[in-house]
């Protein structure tokens, strides 16, 4: 799968993580994703890029981008799992975006990027590793 992330990291002073997340998984250009999401999300013209996991999840197809949805959580009851009690169980060759307490990423290989790292990052120290995950999209590939 190509991780190129050149061009697929949007500007960090937006709330645009979804969008740069479907775009480094898609492996497109971050305006391409914007424009996917925008055209498919009904918000009014204020909309600045947030983004909900079924946006995230509609945009992948819709970019034709092969996945698995792992995690839900289902209601405002459930807890969660922390990122850190789920890394050790995600498949390292593989990509997945993670959606954490009002936050997305894109892990790989025990690291990560987001619009503020700009580049895949350790996890390991991070105060993410304490949020809680409330959805995980596993990439199978690239885009079909």
């Amino acid at each position: 799968m190509n991780l190129n992330l050149a061009g697929s990291i949007g500007p960090n002073h937006m709330p645009n993580c979804g969008v740069t997340a479907v775009a480094v998984c898609a492996g497109v250009p971050f305006e391409k994703a914007w424009d996917v999401i925008k055209n498919r999300v009904k918000r009014g013209g204020s909309w600045k890029g947030r983004t909900t996991h079924y946006d995230r999840v509609d945009a992948l197809n819709a970019l034709g981008v092969r996945h698995s949805v792992e995690y839900v959580k289902l209601s405002r009851r459930e807890r969660g799992d922390r990122l850190k009690d789920w890394v050790p169980h995600l498949n390292t060759a593989l990509v997945y975006l993670v959606t954490v307490t009002g936050h997305a990423i894109t892990v790989h290989n025990g690291q990560y990027v987001d619009q503020y790292t700009r580049e895949f990052v350790p996890l390991e120290g991070t105060r993410l590793l304490n949020k809680r995950v409330t959805s995980v999209v596993r990439i199978i590939g690239g885009r079909a």
